[in-house]
């Protein structure tokens, strides 16, 4: 994770190869995995890893948010939405309420997904890391919430 969060994709993807092959029973490893897959635009082979977790674990919420953190990266924001609900009803963590409410915002309700970051962050939420340099929050870049909420996560480039 900490390769794909460098943007060192190539070398990411390899070492989650390595890792699945050592713990092929390991839904988390599977899980890990996607990052990468994802940060390099790859959602299909992400989607591809998540639903091999989803098999191993199927009450895990983190196959869930992987399918829909996968439509919103591919711009489907309203198909984002039921995955998203899902994974948040199966007690997944804050920052699923962060990326439902990004999903309803890019629908239209910006000021709506900047509160739903807002209170991903107050809640300690242990992924506030990828708004820095996730795409599907490009959209956000230039509100000077986003903005803010970069510095306090010690994201601002």
């Amino acid at each position: 994770m900490a390769l794909a969060f460098q943007g060192r994709f190539d070398e990411a993807i390899a070492e989650g190869s390595r890792a699945i092959e050592r713990d092929p029973l390991s839904a988390q490893t599977l899980i890990d995995a996607t990052l990468a897959f994802m940060y390099q635009g790859n959602t299909a082979g992400a989607k591809v890893l998540a639903r091999r977790a989803a098999a191993l674990d199927p009450i895990y919420f983190f196959p869930v948010i992987v399918d829909g953190w996968a439509e919103l990266e591919a711009g489907q924001f309203r198909n984002a939405i039921p995955a998203l609900k899902k994974a948040k009803g199966m007690d997944a963590p804050p920052f699923v309420t962060a990326y439902l409410a990004f999903a309803y915002g890019a629908a239209g309700d910006r000021a709506g997904a900047l509160d739903g970051l807002e209170q991903a962050y107050a809640a300690n939420s242990q992924m506030m890391p990828w708004i820095g340099r996730d795409a599907m929050f490009d959209p956000l870049r230039s509100e000077p919430r986003f903005a803010a909420l970069l510095k306090q996560v010690h994201l601002a480039r």
